[in-house]
């Protein structure tokens, strides 16, 4: 049995993997994982559970409140009842919805429908110009995995990049020891896997009709 896919599993694992079996070293280990488990989502956006969710534009309010386990934008597209038109807008860094858009309200008077959006905070989204009905909208992101505890024993890292998370765990609990040789050679063996796992990801993303049709 895989013991390496669950929060417990690990907390086990590693102090076995480490040989300490010390209190202050146990009690230390759920820290390792999840300083793992945040780099993970880091080194391999590709991997991470892509996610769509639906919802309403509110008239009139151009902030959207970012979907639950929310971490990076893939697209965002909304129907446009008006003209029965699928828009995908456009990705615009802030301050030029802030020059597009000048008015306090942030109704644009030349363009009637929303056309750009940007991140405004980390849990915001700015819309511009400002929608006026409740168009609905779909937004597809990454998701940044549940944080790994008791009450959640595993998330998408566990079921798909456990090997990657055990490795990354082992480098923070060598570095938390000043063990400089063994964090070194987790660390080489954790980029490995990485690299491995991005590569993997890429040929799992083509689209394998491109390939049939070189036949």
């Amino acid at each position: 049995m895989n013991t390496l896919t669950t929060f417990s599993g690990l907390n086990t694992e590693i102090p076995i993997w480490v040989n300490r079996n010390d209190t202050t070293f146990i009690n230390r280990v759920p820290s390792f994982i999840n300083l793992a488990q945040q780099r993970i989502f880091i080194d391999c956006p590709t991997m991470a559970s892509q996610m769509y969710v639906k919802g309403n534009f509110t008239p009139n309010n151009n902030i959207l409140s970012v979907p639950a386990l929310w971490g990076s934008n893939l697209t965002l597209e909304y129907i446009n009842s008006d003209t029965n038109q699928i828009v995908v807008l456009q990705y615009m860094p802030y301050e030029y919805l802030e020059t597009f858009e000048p008015t306090p309200t942030g109704v644009s008077t030349q363009e009637p429908y929303p056309r750009y959006y940007s991140n405004m905070s980390i849990g915001y989204i700015k819309i511009s110009p400002t929608p006026t009905a409740a168009y609905e909208f779909q937004i597809a992101y990454n998701t940044n995995s549940p944080q790994l505890m008791a009450s959640q024993q595993t998330n998408f890292i566990t079921q798909n990049l456990y090997d990657v998370l055990f490795l990354g765990a082992m480098y923070y609990a060598y570095c938390f020891l000043e063990n400089v040789t063994q964090a070194q050679a987790y660390e080489q063996r954790y980029k490995e896997r990485v690299a491995a796992y991005l590569l993997f990801n890429v040929g799992r993303k083509n689209d394998r009709t491109s390939d049939a049709m070189k036949d």
